[in-house]
């Protein structure tokens, strides 16, 4: 078994599952037992993942709460109305702004109006050739954006092409076609490809062909020990180090995102030698900076 490997499991085995689950966004799907609330849970708490989780998880909340209102996430969207407007437009997150939220309900409106789920609209996008599921999520923003534009003037913005819309909305719909590591999306995807815990494997997609979730923790803390020496946290990063976590679980190599970014969330990880926090962590023989310290030398420091 490879160092990396052993150091990963290690990891995942510190980092537990459903006490992390509080302060990660996912924590609004697990609210659901329908799996048709419980994707449209997901995609919403996906979208306003950046940032503080301590300025986007009661946004979720209040997102969350205006649909339960309505009957839950499902029916909120498929019955969403003008007489939703007033309230859904009160929603605000950083650059999302109104009518950033109602008109993401409406573009959802329109896909639930010809697929039985999100998911089994998305489902019919992969084709087995694709060599991971970037392409297919290409397909699914370049739909959405679509729809988005030809729903627009219900929403109150009419426009006739996807740049003409709001700057807040179109963060909403980035597409992996430009280069971006697509973290949300990506994550995303995880949440409802994975069946172990806390995924939710609604979507029958090849886990294979998933890619990280690149955020600032996952990134740093994959050059740190030696995933990457990419230096943006772009889609080429993202790949990079997706292809360093497939030699090791070609079938699932994305398994260890959950802990990774939790080591950086958590304040686990500071990112610089810290006697105390590096020598007991599970990555410690692999990060560069406890990498070849003799005991002796990591005392002289404390």
């Amino acid at each position: 078994m490879s160092t990396l490997k052993i150091a990963l499991d290690g990891l995942m085995n510190q980092q537990p599952v459903q006490a992390t689950i509080e302060n990660d966004p996912i924590k609004f799907a697990h609210r659901y037992t329908d799996p048709n609330d419980q994707e449209l849970a997901a995609i919403f708490a996906s979208m306003l993942a950046f940032g503080k989780v301590s300025l986007f998880l009661p946004v979720i909340e209040r997102w969350m709460s205006l649909c339960d209102q309505r009957g839950g996430p499902r029916q909120a969207v498929e019955r969403f109305s003008v007489a939703d407007f007033t309230v859904f437009n009160q929603l605000s997150y950083r650059w999302n702004k109104a009518p950033d939220f109602t008109l993401i309900m409406l573009t959802f409106r329109e896909v639930l109006k010809d697929h039985d789920s999100v998911g089994s609209w998305v489902e019919s996008l992969y084709k087995p050739q694709d060599i991971d599921l970037n392409d297919t999520l290409t397909r699914m923003m370049n739909r959405l954006q679509s729809l988005a534009v030809s729903i627009s003037t219900e929403a109150g913005c009419t426009v006739t092409t996807f740049a003409e819309l709001p700057d807040g909305f179109k963060r909403f719909l980035s597409s992996p076609a430009k280069g971006s590591a697509c973290k949300r999306w990506q994550m995303l995807m995880r949440w409802m490809v994975r069946t172990t815990a806390p995924d939710l494997g609604l979507w029958n997609l090849p886990a294979a062909k998933l890619t990280i979730p690149l955020d600032i923790h996952v990134h740093t803390i994959s050059q740190m020990i030696g995933l990457t020496t990419q230096k943006s946290a772009n889609l080429k990063a993202a790949r990079a180090i997706t292809d360093q976590l497939r030699t090791i679980a070609p079938d699932d190599p994305i398994q260890y995102d959950f802990a990774l970014a939790h080591l950086g969330i958590s304040g686990q990880c500071q990112k610089a030698y810290n006697l105390q926090i590096c020598t007991i962590c599970p990555l410690h023989e692999l990060c560069v900076h406890t990498k070849g310290k003799q005991p002796q030398e990591q005392g002289d420091r404390s």
